[in-house]
């Protein structure tokens, strides 16, 4: 990280300060190498404690995400009866196969998503090259990636989004964005290193 370009940690500062993150807690400042230029770049990356810790700043209550692994009893249902109902059976080893993300917000309303392991992966694989299989192992390895993945999607759906919560979303869009429009090819960043705090 001592050798990112100095704009590029300008900026990580900056939208640290606009969020009210804490490096090393709640975000973390993540080096990729930029292949073309052979530069290191600082990028800003909340974690799913911090998009917590941001969301209840505005609509929510509460917010609790879930992974669901095989074996586990897990219900859900949408629409006018919208129910949600999971009871892990203490195995941490089983595979995962879904994951949720709950919101309880004003006058006691309550909004969740349930997303596959599938689609948690096909998300994994577009916009999340340090943690792919091949880097970080399967999602059992990185429970906590799937949290984040379904917390981020539940934050859309919030009735109110505070402006602190407005940046850090704001930001994982663009970079999902050029992303996919191919305006930052991922194929040729390279990411350096990260420590993300123990989960």
């Amino acid at each position: 990280l001592q050798k990112a370009t100095p704009d590029s940690v300008m900026k990580c500062v900056l939208l640290t300060a606009q969020t009210g993150l804490e490096i090393g807690r709640t975000a973390h400042l993540v080096p990729f190498k930029d292949t073309k230029s052979n530069k290191i770049i600082a990028t800003f990356v909340p974690d799913y404690k911090g998009l917590i810790q941001l969301a209840m700043q505005g609509s929510a209550r509460f917010i609790v995400a879930k992974v669901v692994r095989e074996g586990d009893v897990f219900e859900f249902e949408f629409g006018t009866n919208a129910r949600l109902r999971h009871v892990p059976q203490h195995t941490s080893k089983n595979p995962i196969t879904h994951v949720w993300a709950l919101a309880r917000v004003k006058h006691q309303e309550t909004t969740f998503v349930v997303m596959t392991r599938d689609e948690v992966e096909a998300i994994r694989r577009k916009h999340s090259k340090q943690w792919t299989v091949e880097k970080a192992g399967p999602l059992e390895n990185v429970p906590w990636y799937a949290q984040k993945t379904a917390i981020r999607q539940l934050c859309k759906h919030l009735p109110q989004i505070g402006p602190k919560l407005a940046v850090a979303l704001k930001e994982d869009a663009e970079r999902d964005e050029l992303t996919e429009t191919g305006e930052i090819p991922l194929a040729d960043y390279e990411v350096v290193d990260e420590q993300p705090v123990a989960r």
